[in-house]
Order: C-alpha cells, then structure tokens, then sequence
C-alpha cells in the first residue's frame, strides 16, 4: 500500500516536503498531478507549484537515484536502473 509523508518541520517556509513511498511492480512507473479539483470548475495547474521531483529506487540507506522525467502536462515518468 502507498505511504504518503509530509514534512511540515519549517512552517516559515512555504514549501512542505512530501515523500511517496510505494513498491512498484514494474521497472517504469507512469504518474500524474491533478489538474482539478472536485466540485470546482476550473482547471488548475497544480505542476507549477512543483519544485523539485527525485525519484530513488531501494530502501534507505542502500537508496540510489533513479531516472525520472516529465512526459506533458502533470505527467511523469521514472524508470528502475
């Protein structure tokens, strides 16, 4: 089952860090941001609010950086060394 986490510790800061843990039964994971919300009307571009995407393959400390790229709008990709 996926674990989300988010890091709320610099509350100053308007940036929250957030780590999705999950076990992916393929080498390329395919994900996507929301471009709406329920109940509203109007598409929102949710992605431009995203600073930095890593992605690591492994369970800590053995954890190694794995290839992760943007497909199009709110798409991702990551792919397994």
């Amino acid at each position: 089952m996926p674990e989300l986490t988010l890091n709320l510790t610099a509350p100053h800061q308007p940036l929250v860090r957030a780590t999705l843990s999950l076990a992916a039964p393929n080498r390329v994971l395919r994900f996507r941001l929301p471009g709406w919300t329920p109940g509203s009307y109007l598409i929102r571009d949710y992605v431009r609010h995203l600073e930095r995407l890593e992605v690591w393959q492994g369970a800590s400390p053995a954890a190694a950086p794995a290839g992760a790229g943007r497909l199009g709008s709110g798409a991702f990709r990551a792919s397994a060394h």
